[in-house]
């Protein structure tokens, strides 16, 4: 059986978010394997640590199963679609500003449509016959 579905490699999250922000996030890529032990570290001094320590092993761990799903049966059965991801991105962006979690400036061009309607601004503003989630 062949899976179906869009698989999105967190480097490509990246790049969406990147898309929709209107903001460069330069990222840099490891190997999870190299990662992992120094997430429990970090994970056992967060413990005992006030302050709040940016790397969280569970999302490190998730990112190196690269689970895969088939939506098939979810897409012919119940006549599912799933959303642009490009239009989630940016409602979760939106939804972050507004919770205060960060800020306009972070939000990037998505901050100018928080006065109004949520109408994500820059989704599939690439140029002709680009995909943002291979730069191609």
């Amino acid at each position: 059986m062949s899976q179906r579905g869009t698989f999105v490699r967190p480097a490509d999250l990246v790049a969406g978010l990147a898309a929709v922000t209107g903001r460069r996030l330069p990222t840099i890529t490891m190997p999870a394997r190299m990662l992992l032990p120094v997430a429990r570290v970090v994970q056992l001094v967060q413990l005992a640590t006030p302050v709040h320590i940016p790397v969280e092993f569970e999302a490190i761990y998730f990112c190196r199963c690269a689970n895969r799903c088939d939506d098939t049966t979810t897409r012919q059965e119940l006549g599912v679609v799933p959303r642009d991801l490009l239009v989630t991105l940016a409602d979760s962006v939106n939804w972050l500003v507004r919770q205060g979690q960060i800020t306009a400036r972070e939000a990037g061009m998505l901050a100018t449509t928080l006065d109004d309607e949520l109408q994500p601004v820059g989704v599939g503003e690439l140029p002709a016959g680009r995909q943002w989630w291979t730069g191609r």
